[in-house]
C-alpha cells in the first residue's frame, strides 16, 4: 500500500556536484519536495573532484541528510542518495526514465519542454513540484485525482 506522504510518481534527481557544501542543501530540499532517489554526478566541468575515500564519506553524509530531511518533512520513505556516478553511467541509468526535465543554464527557449509537460497527465502533487521548480502553469483539466 502506498504511503499518503509519498508522491504517486517517482522523481529521480541527477545532480552534478556543486562547489562547497551546496549539495547538502540540494539533497535536503529535493527530499522535502518528494524526490525518491538522488544521483550525484561527477561531470567534466565539475570543479569538485572527489577521490574514492571522499566519495564514500560524502555519500554517508548525504544519506544522513536525506534521512533527517525525510523525518522532518514526514516522508514515509527515506530517499536513497546513490554513489557518485560518472556522466556516462548517469546517462545509462537515465535512459529508462519516462520523462526527463533537464535544465541547462545556457538554454533560452523552454517552449518545447513546457509543451511536453503540459501534454502529460500528472497528479496534483507533481504539478506543484514542477510548478515551483519550473514556473510551469499546467492546465487543471490535466490533473488526475490521487
Amino acid at each position: 500500500m502506498a504511503s499518503i506522504t509519498e508522491l504517486p510518481v517517482d522523481i529521480v534527481l541527477f545532480q552534478a556536484l556543486p562547489k562547497l557544501d551546496k549539495m547538502d542543501l540540494i539533497i535536503q530540499k529535493a527530499v522535502e519536495l518528494g524526490a525518491k532517489k538522488i544521483y550525484p554526478i561527477e561531470t567534466r566541468r565539475c570543479i569538485v573532484k572527489l577521490d574514492e575515500k571522499k566519495k564514500a564519506k560524502r555519500n554517508e553524509r548525504w544519506n544522513k541528510i536525506s534521512q533527517a530531511a525525510a523525518k522532518q518533512s514526514g516522508r514515509g520513505v527515506i530517499p536513497q542518495v546513490e554513489e557518485v556516478l560518472s556522466f556516462k553511467k548517469a546517462l545509462e541509468i537515465a535512459k529508462d526514465i519516462d520523462i526527463a526535465i533537464i535544465p541547462y543554464e545556457m538554454f533560452t527557449d523552454m517552449k518545447e519542454s513546457v509543451k511536453n509537460i503540459k501534454k502529460t497527465t500528472f497528479s496534483f502533487a507533481t504539478i506543484l513540484f514542477l510548478y515551483y521548480l519550473c514556473n510551469i502553469n499546467v492546465r487543471k483539466e490535466r490533473v488526475i485525482a490521487l
